[in-house]
């Protein structure tokens, strides 16, 4: 799992804040919505 989320960050330039991450609820669709959410505070903060 942990290879996973480093591959997401590398792929996508974000950072997971992994003490938030439910890895029991964890879908892909809310791993998408969690990379959409990450890209657009990254281009807010920018």
């Amino acid at each position: 799992m942990i290879n996973f989320f480093l591959t997401l960050e590398n792929k996508y330039n974000i950072a997971f804040d992994y003490e938030s991450i439910e890895i029991e609820n964890f879908t892909i669709g809310r791993c998408c919505d969690l990379i959409n959410k990450l890209q657009h505070q990254d281009i807010i903060e920018k």
